[in-house]
């Protein structure tokens, strides 16, 4: 994440999952809202942490390429959008897509 590098803050295993796990409830929330929504650019430095309280919590930001994800017919959900090294392949191949992007991004943004 990208609070690793800004404030050298190296957070254990457990906690690196639970900032994980935190994200990808974020991502569900967004895919299964009433207007469902795909980010298209889930990445390291697009997840923060904040405090609330004592508790550290993640938060998604820049939503400047995210779409209404039931539009998986128009040209929103087939262009060439997002991070290179956290694009799914079919964004690579041009092919229609789905949110399910994010979760592939999500994946790829756990090693960095």
């Amino acid at each position: 994440m990208y609070c690793s590098f800004r404030f050298r803050y190296n957070p254990s295993e457990m906690i690196q999952y639970k900032f994980m796990l935190q994200c990808a409830q974020g991502i569900a929330h967004m895919h299964y809202a009433d207007i469902p929504m795909a980010h298209r650019d889930i990445k390291p430095a697009n997840i923060m942490l904040t405090r609330a309280g004592s508790k550290l919590v993640v938060k998604l930001t820049d939503f400047g390429l995210a779409t209404d994800s039931q539009l998986s017919q128009s040209v929103q959900m087939h262009s060439k959008v997002g991070t290179p090294a956290f694009m799914a392949p079919e964004i690579y191949e041009q092919k229609p897509y789905t949110a399910s992007v994010d979760v592939f991004a999500l994946g790829s943004s756990s090693s960095d």
